[in-house]
């Protein structure tokens, strides 16, 4: 599933994010180097630290999904510009994990 919001935000169109991860689009270099490891971290082991995951939120007990995490992210356009979003990423796991 790809947001239509996001697509119209972003300027890439629904064939070109399909299946990629967020680390596979093009970052900002407002972003902390380990932003995205951070973030990764979080919402697949549920892992967290308060020193630097502040905005990493357990998951329901029992639930078998990771955590939350919401934030200030820094992305880049397709058109190259950088666009300073609030980010919330909550982790959906099927049947299947």
């Amino acid at each position: 599933y790809v947001n239509p919001a996001f697509e119209r935000m972003m300027g890439y169109h629904k064939g070109e994010l399909l299946g990629k991860e967020l680390a596979e689009l093009p970052k900002s270099d407002k972003n902390r180097a380990d932003l995205l490891d951070t973030i990764n971290t979080c919402i697949k082991k549920g892992k967290f630290s308060l020193s630097s995951d502040l905005h990493c939120i357990p998951a329901a007990e029992g639930s078998g999904a990771g955590a939350e995490w919401q934030g200030v992210y820094y992305a880049r356009r397709k058109s190259g510009d950088s666009i300073q979003q609030h980010v919330k990423i909550t982790p959906v796991i099927g049947q299947g994990g």
